[in-house]
C-alpha cells in the first residue's frame, strides 16, 4: 500500500464510517440510525467537551463547537497517518492497517448506542445527534 492511500483510508474511512456508513447500513436494514464504537467516539469528543464547558452559551453553540471538533478531525488525522506511516516499518504499517481495518468494522445500531450509554457515556458523534445535544 502507497503512502497516500494509507493516509486516504485514515483520513476518509474513519471519517465515514463515524455515522454515514453506519447509519445507511442499518437505515436499510433495520430502520435505525447507527455508529462505529471507536470512529464515532473520537469525532464526538468534541461535542462532549462543548456540552460540559460550553454549555451556557446555547445549544446551537454546543453544536458548531461539537461539529467543528469533528471537521478539525479530519486534518490531525490525515497529520497523524502521515506520522505513523513514517514511523513505522512495512510490517508495522500491515499492522496498523489490520487494526485500522477492524475499528472501521465496530458498528452499532441506535438502539444499542442508546443502552450502552445508561450505563456508560460514550462520546459518539451520532448519539449526541440522536438524542438532540
Amino acid at each position: 500500500m502507497s503512502r497516500p492511500a494509507f493516509r486516504a483510508w485514515f483520513t476518509l474511512a474513519t471519517f465515514f464510517s463515524a455515522g454515514i456508513f453506519p447509519t445507511m447500513l442499518y437505515a436499510v436494514t433495520i430502520g435505525q440510525w447507527g455508529s462505529n464504537l471507536i470512529w464515532g467516539s473520537i469525532y464526538g469528543v468534541g461535542w462532549c467537551l462543548a456540552t460540559n464547558f460550553w454549555s451556557a452559551l446555547g445549544p446551537q453553540w454546543v453544536m458548531a463547537i461539537g461539529v467543528l471538533y469533528g471537521l478539525l478531525m479530519v486534518p490531525i488525522l490525515y497529520w497523524f497517518s502521515g506520522w505513523l506511516w513514517a514511523a513505522l516499518d512495512g510490517s508495522g504499517r500491515k499492522w496498523a492497517f489490520g487494526l485500522l481495518l477492524l475499528s472501521l468494522s465496530i458498528m452499532l445500531p441506535g438502539d444499542v448506542m442508546l443502552r450502552l450509554w445508561n450505563y456508560v457515556h460514550v462520546p459518539d458523534l451520532q448519539t449526541h445527534f440522536a438524542t438532540g445535544y
